[in-house]
């Protein structure tokens, strides 16, 4: 068998649908022995360090000339290109991780796509964008697949107002242990952690603003945030520096997996307060270091913590910092938490996830 993974859409930096493929197929490539593994990858990526995630005998890289970010490319490869590559490896399976896919001669060929959310129709100020654009793009790209995944019920009951195609729920999970120690000064330190991308839907902007008032609580210790230099970032950049205690805040770019890592295990706490997600990556990565953990209050980080965390309004700093507050100054709030945590970390196990991700491949 042969199954070839459309990773176009990744870069060198780190995302939900980049850490998702890694950890599958990291694993699968393992499982599969007898499988030949074809990866499709774009000129930006850093082969060398991709090639590091697998580290296996079945995998083949097929580089093409194309920028991650090059939307209109990536396109047009879905209706000229990929039919080739289909014919040129005589590929059973395609992976693909992103729309559109477009694949009008794609043979004897299954397409595996995966939705990882459908932000875009709920954070694009544009209505045309919404629904002249990408709503039919997601119909289209549903109509050329075999099989259709995503990530939570949450977003499942979502496209069953799009589809009435049969859609697989096949959970994220992690597959890091190793990392190294980056920031001895700051990881001393007593700190709340965040992460995210630098978008709206994110909602770090009100996890900022509620900071001031748990430090006029008399909270001690630090606000850390990794992010990227996203579309919003510049308008964090300006919180921060107008903030009362801008010198408690470390907002950090482009930060390694590991360092990342590092946070987590040092954090006092972890807070997410998205406006909307997919899944929530951050959260198991989180609970895999028995972190204390606050969640906004939108339905998928309930749905995947089973309802039995700590949530907040996302919409209202004052009510942020309250939440944080009040877990902070509880010690057996603390240890009741933490073994909650405990409990989401165990139920989304890889070997479970990855042997209903297996199979799929007949």
């Amino acid at each position: 068998m042969i199954i070839g993974v459309n990773c176009c859409h990744l870069s060198n930096k780190t995302d939900g649908a980049k850490t998702r493929l890694i950890n599958f197929y990291s694993l699968l490539t393992k499982i599969r022995t007898k499988t030949r593994f074809v990866f499709f990858v774009p000129k930006n990526l850093d082969l060398k360090r991709f090639k590091k995630e697998f580290n296996s005998d079945n995998t083949i890289y097929h580089k093409i000339d194309i920028f991650s970010y090059n939307v209109t490319k990536r396109f047009l490869l879905g209706i000229f290109f990929w039919p080739l590559m289909f014919r040129k490896y005589n590929l059973n399976y395609f992976d693909q991780s992103y729309l559109p896919l477009f694949a009008f001669f794609k043979g004897k060929t299954k397409i595996i796509l995966t939705i990882h959310d459908l932000r875009y129709l709920y954070f694009s100020l544009d209505f045309f964008y919404r629904y002249i654009i990408f709503k039919p793009v997601v119909k289209f790209g549903i109509f050329f697949s075999d099989i259709l995944i995503t990530v939570s019920k949450n977003i499942k009951k979502d496209l069953k107002k799009i589809t009435n195609k049969e859609i697989k729920v096949i959970s994220n999970f992690i597959y890091n242990n190793k990392t190294d120690l980056k920031n001895k000064k700051l990881l001393n330190n007593q700190f709340i952690f965040s992460v995210g991308h630098s978008e709206k839907r994110k909602n770090l902007d009100n996890l900022i603003k509620s900071f001031m008032y748990v430090k006029l609580n008399g909270y001690k210790g630090d606000l850390v945030i990794c992010t990227n230099q996203g579309s919003y970032y510049e308008k964090l950049q300006i919180l921060k520096n107008d903030h009362p205690f801008s010198e408690n805040i470390k907002l950090l770019k482009n930060q390694s997996n590991q360092a990342v890592f590092e946070y987590y295990k040092n954090c006092e706490l972890f807070v997410l307060p998205s406006l909307y997600e997919g899944f929530g990556i951050p959260i198991l990565e989180a609970s895999y270091h028995n972190k204390l953990i606050l969640l906004s209050s939108i339905p998928v980080f309930k749905e995947i913590t089973f309802n039995k965390l700590n949530y907040f309004d996302p919409k209202d700093p004052k009510k942020i910092s309250e939440k944080i507050l009040s877990i902070l100054k509880n010690d057996k709030t603390k240890k009741k938490l933490i073994k909650l945590t405990s409990r989401v970390n165990n139920f989304y196990s890889s070997r479970k996830i990855i042997n209903q991700f297996n199979k799929l491949f007949k």
